[in-house]
């Protein structure tokens, strides 16, 4: 899916991981994609699966909870368990590619919206 700006899903997914770890909110990211004329339908699932996907990948990726711990967790809190996998791993791979280099390296920031992110 291609949406104004040459963004795509992957991308916006992106975006609003590095949005999440920037310790914005799902109500930021919400009435920004608002303010921007993003569709309703969009805004009402996008931000806050990808809170959910964003925080259990955190987990994962910090060593406290598995991947299937996160899924089982996901899939209780009503989540397509195939949906919780996908956006869990683009997540989780995402959160990796960004820590490479640990503690040394800052985290990225933009100052792009998430649904622009192109990275």
């Amino acid at each position: 899916m291609k949406m104004r700006g040459g963004s795509t899903m992957e991308g916006m997914c992106k975006g609003l991981v590095l949005h999440y770890l920037q310790r914005r909110t799902v109500e930021d990211a919400v009435r920004v994609g608002r303010e921007a004329g993003l569709p309703e339908e969009l805004l009402r699932s996008l931000p806050g699966m990808m809170f959910e996907a964003t925080s259990a990948a955190s987990a994962v990726h910090l060593g406290e909870r598995t991947r299937a711990e996160v899924l089982d967790a996901l899939v209780e809190r009503g989540a397509p368990k195939e949906d919780a996998g996908v956006l869990v791993d683009l997540a989780l791979e995402f959160i990796r590619v960004i820590a490479v280099d640990g503690d040394e390296r800052p985290m990225p920031t933009s100052e792009e919206p998430w649904f622009v992110y192109h990275g």
